[in-house]
């Protein structure tokens, strides 16, 4: 598995990957305790619920939602408030909110096979695919993409 574009022993969890600097590996060990944690949460939550209650009560919400930006703006807030709490934010955000209607698991599917790396170096970066190539580019006028996206 893996890209040719990535040198051997390339590894999104290990804070000596090539991919990384030295200056990251702190946050690399604790994104790695956090999954580890969330994965340890999950397979308690399944084993109390079962595997049917699992599914009912985390997956499927969180599958089905089309309102994600909502919880990263207001983690706490409930899966069932994201829909009013999202149109609240389209508001506030007008034409600069970003909507992608695709079901969740094709975007997903797209995620893992199409949205490869982040390349470091730039105060904004974009996700780019296997090519290299990013799947965003930057409006250097606002009001230019502002337009684009209108039409």
């Amino acid at each position: 598995m893996g890209s040719p574009m990535h040198p051997t022993g390339t590894n999104h969890f290990s804070p000596y990957s090539p991919i990384f600097k030295a200056d990251q590996r702190k946050g690399i060990l604790v994104s790695d305790v956090g999954i580890a944690a969330m994965g340890a949460v999950l397979l308690s939550m399944g084993r109390y619920l079962g595997w049917r209650g699992f599914v009912a009560y985390y997956m499927v919400p969180y599958m089905v939602s089309h309102d994600h930006i909502a919880h990263h703006f207001f983690s706490g807030i409930p899966f069932y408030n994201q829909p009013q709490v999202t149109e609240a934010i389209r508001g506030v955000l007008k034409s600069d909110y970003n909507h992608d209607s695709t079901n969740s698991l094709y975007a997903l599917y797209r995620s893992f096979t199409q949205c490869i790396f982040v390349e470091d170096g730039e105060d904004i970066v974009f996700y780019k695919n296997a090519k290299g190539d990013a799947q965003r580019v930057l409006a250097t006028n606002p009001e230019e993409g502002r337009r684009r996206d209108a039409e």
